[in-house]
C-alpha cells in the first residue's frame, strides 16, 4: 500500500550514515523496453509486440505522488 512504502522509505532514511544516504524514491509505473513490458505511444514496438504492462494502475499514481509529497519524501 502507499502508507507501507512511505512506512518503509522512512524506516530508510533513519539508516543514513557517511556511506551510504537515502534520498529520493523511485516510482516505476511500467516495465522495461529491452523486456517489452514498457508502456509505449503508438506506433508501439517495432515487432508487434503487445503494448507492455502497468506496475501501477496510473489511476493510483495521483495518490502515491500526493502521498508521498504528504510525507515530505522526495520522488
Amino acid at each position: 500500500s502507499i502508507d507501507e512504502g512511505i512506512a518503509l522509505a522512512k524506516r530508510a532514511l533513519q539508516d543514513n550514515n557517511d556511506r551510504l544516504h537515502h534520498r529520493l524514491c523511485k516510482v516505476m509505473t511500467d516495465g522495461s523496453i529491452q523486456g517489452f513490458t514498457a508502456r509505449l505511444k503508438w506506433p508501439g514496438y517495432h515487432n508487434g509486440k503487445p503494448n507492455g504492462l502497468w506496475n501501477l494502475d496510473p489511476n493510483t499514481l495521483g495518490e502515491l505522488v500526493l502521498g508521498y509529497h504528504k510525507a515530505g519524501l522526495h520522488l
